[in-house]
């Protein structure tokens, strides 16, 4: 019983180390970011057509802050992922360390593809299709707070499509759904992947092909891995 209080007491010591220094690196992190957070928002904000505006005192602050912590977490990813690896490591087998360093590796460079892909390539085209639709004589003033939570909206929507051959994967390896329905169910999936393009985009044909085909592929992909690790 002494032992077993022993164990469950020294995981929550270790647990608290690691909410300490996953929490510390962000908010040096994020700190740091803070002082060029203002070059960034010009950046972001730098939109031929557009002008921006912010209704209150805090407007600016605020999201200059938002800047900053989101980039302070991304920054900080390799201090916190390696306090949560040594914190989970000890409760894993060998095989079981390789699976999650290759999941998780995979996982997050998919994910910063996925947001990059949605920053360089998506989020243009959508700002060019609703300047392209203003009607006449009506000026676009956009608030600042609420282009940058479309921004972040967008990336982090196409960030999580990107994790679709994780996904895949995953539920192959838990018997739940096989590689064969995968392919089984290619065309369906191609359909609603078109038909999910068309909603989050604006409504013309090069934006839906743009959008849908990188998930198109990504989805042919987890296919082809999965076919790799049954040979």
């Amino acid at each position: 019983m002494n032992n077993d209080k022993m164990k469950v007491t020294e995981h929550l010591q270790e647990l608290r180390k690691t909410v300490i220094i996953s929490a510390a690196a962000i908010f040096i992190c994020s700190a740091a970011v803070l002082l060029f957070s203002g070059k960034i928002l010009t950046f972001l904000t730098d939109k031929e057509g557009y002008t921006f505006m912010y209704t209150s005192p805090e407007m600016i602050a605020a999201q200059q802050l938002k800047i900053s912590v989101i980039c302070g977490i991304i920054i900080s990813l390799p201090v916190t992922v390696t306090a949560v690896w040594k914190f989970i490591c000890p409760a894993m087998n060998k095989k079981e360390r390789r699976m999650v360093r290759l999941a998780f590796g995979t996982g997050l460079f998919l994910f910063f593809c996925g947001t990059v892909f949605a920053f360089a390539v998506i989020f243009p085209v959508m700002l060019r299709f609703f300047k392209s639709i203003e009607c006449a004589g009506i000026e676009a003033y956009i608030s600042i707070s609420e282009y940058i939570g479309f921004l972040i909206t967008v990336c982090i929507i196409f960030g999580a499509a990107f994790e679709l051959p994780i996904v895949m994967i995953c539920l192959d390896s838990a018997g739940i759904v096989r590689r064969e329905k995968f392919a089984e169910i290619r065309k369906y999936a191609v359909v609603v992947i078109f038909f999910v393009s068309a909603l989050i985009t604006p409504s013309d044909v090069f934006s839906m092909i743009i959008t849908a085909a990188p998930i198109i592929l990504i989805y042919e992909a987890g296919i082809a891995v999965m076919r790799l690790r049954n040979h």
